[in-house]
Order: C-alpha cells, then structure tokens, then sequence
C-alpha cells in the first residue's frame, strides 16, 4: 500500500504544478492583451488539448477570461483604411463644387449671359 501512496501523492503534486502553470498561462495572456484560445495555452504551457477541455476548472477559468475579452490599449487605434476614406471624401466634396459650377456655367450660356471668354 505504501507505493500506492506514493503514486497517489506524485500524481496530486503533478496535478498541481499543471494547474499552476495553467493559471499562469492564462493570466499571464490576458495581462499581455492576447486572445485566450486552447490553442495559444497549448503552446505556452505544453499541456494536452484535452487538458484544458477535461479540467472543468481550468476551463471555466479560461472560458470566464475569454468572456471578459481582451482589454484595448490605452491609445487610440488608427484605422490605415482612414487616410484613404478622409482622401475619397475631400476628391467627393471637389467634384460636388465643380459640378455646381459647371451648372451654373452652363445656365448662363444656355440664357445667352456668356461671352466666349467667360466660357470656362
């Protein structure tokens, strides 16, 4: 019986450090602001997939941190899209303009108010 023991308390204390290093895991990817995914615990701890699948409190840990969400920075994200669109805008509200004036160009001419040299 003895052995036995001996095997039972090897395993509690292995047990232990998996579970440690889990948790560590866990908030460790969650302070650094990355996804908490199965995947990313699996490379960062070494331990099986089906360990943090099978440790229902593991999994509820990382499942409640997943929840949580990761935390945006601080600063203000900028979008590369942004320049681009602000671009498109300002060439929009140009066009607009010179649309407008050409209309008016072309009512004055259509009523005979033009002369050649104010055609354009």
């Amino acid at each position: 019986m003895k052995k036995y023991e001996k095997m039972l308390e090897v395993n509690r204390k292995r047990n232990q450090e998996k579970e440690q290093l889990a948790r560590k895991a866990i908030f460790s990817l969650k302070q650094e602001g990355l996804p908490i995914s199965v995947a990313t615990l699996v490379q960062r701890t070494g331990l099986s997939r089906g360990y943090f699948y099978k440790m229902k409190e593991i999994r509820d840990l990382w499942e409640k941190e997943q929840a949580t969400g990761v935390q945006e920075p601080v600063g203000e994200f900028i979008d590369p899209r942004d320049k681009e669109i602000e671009k498109l805008k300002a060439e929009r509200d140009y066009l607009i303009e010179e649309k407008k004036r050409l209309e008016q160009v072309l009512k004055k001419y259509e009523l005979g108010f033009l002369t050649r040299k104010d055609r354009m």
